[in-house]
């Protein structure tokens, strides 16, 4: 599929724990951005199609995203984040100072 596919991950509790799919692992993850707008913290595991976007989480990473990564700060305990998935859309945002 080539239509942009934006998934809004959500949670009452600021602390996030996700495990990410297995079933995308291909060429459509250029068009998928996983989106954590209320995280403030964000661990997942398995490997991560298309784009983590979550700009105010302190994300621990654990294993390989394939796509862009936006975050607040990033600690990286395993895996590459893999920019050969770039998005195939324009993603933006701001920032108050």
């Amino acid at each position: 599929s080539t239509t942009p596919l934006i998934i809004n991950v959500t949670s009452s509790d600021q602390d996030v724990s996700f495990t990410a799919p297995t079933w995308i692992q291909g060429d459509e993850a250029r068009f998928m951005m996983w989106n954590f707008p209320d995280a403030g913290r964000l661990t997942f595991s398995n490997a991560l199609w298309g784009t983590l976007f979550a700009p105010r989480a302190q994300l621990t990473m654990t294993a390989d995203v394939r796509g862009v990564v936006v975050a607040d700060s990033l600690d990286g305990r395993g895996g590459v984040a893999d920019w050969d998935k770039r998005p195939a859309m324009t993603v933006s945002c701001t920032r108050s100072a």
